[in-house]
């Protein structure tokens, strides 16, 4: 069956066993079927494939620029099994981030790498409706923080949503916008697309707190 769900992710970090059970885990997808779980999950919710954007890096290099964290159900008899979370990054390089191809958001882009921030985009994210959000996501920030911080070096982590979005991403993931909203961007559609970002030092304190407390704030 799948291998026994890719041996379980069986070197990956265990969550709390009370609320899913000892099979719920958290990690980095390093194998093409953990990479496959993800994709699916996004797939779910009608998320573009980031392997497939034009101009960015495809699976080639994905263990170089990319990197994606997956929170999983591995039970071999829960109809939830599979990919529960996920959350897709990509380091700033001389192809950009996907972000500058959102109208507007280059200006903003080019003054923070200007300045000498080091950028790291988040490419796709998504979360399951049987997800237990306040469980997962502080140890999801954890294993990127390895990557991000340790590794990369960043500074800052960029996104776009939807203006209907904001809230949740300000509130629930710890967000905030680059710069205060003019009038005629409140008068736009509310599926326009908003420029947020989150200086990596954010993360390492979010990382620092109480994990359900800090994130249910």
């Amino acid at each position: 069956m799948e291998f026994l769900r890719e041996l379980a992710f069986e070197k990956s970090l265990p969550l709390d066993a009370s609320f899913h059970g000892p099979a719920l885990r958290v990690g980095l997808a390093a194998t093409p079927w953990q990479l496959q779980q993800s994709l699916n999950l996004l797939q779910r919710q009608d998320i573009p494939n980031p392997l497939n954007v034009p101009g960015q890096a495809g699976t080639s290099d994905a263990n170089l620029d990319r990197v994606v964290a997956l929170a999983m159900n591995t039970s071999l008899s829960t109809p939830y099994a599979g990919a529960l979370a996920t959350i897709w990054l990509r380091r700033d390089g001389a192809g950009g981030l996907p972000q500058d191809a959102v109208p507007g958001n280059q200006q903003n882009l080019e003054q923070m790498r200007e300045a000498g921030k080091r950028l790291v985009a988040v490419e796709a994210i998504a979360f399951d409706p049987q997800a237990p959000l306040k469980i997962v996501l502080e140890p999801m920030m954890r294993t990127l923080r390895a990557i991000v911080i340790d590794l990369w070096d960043a500074t800052d982590i960029v996104t776009t949503c939807p203006a209907s979005q904001v809230g949740y991403y300000c509130s629930k993931l710890g967000f905030s916008r680059l710069a205060k909203p003019r009038l005629d961007t409140l008068q736009a559609s509310r599926t326009a697309p908003v420029m947020l970002h989150m200086p990596t030092q954010r993360m390492v304190s979010k990382c620092a707190e109480s994990g359900v407390e800090a994130l249910s704030a």
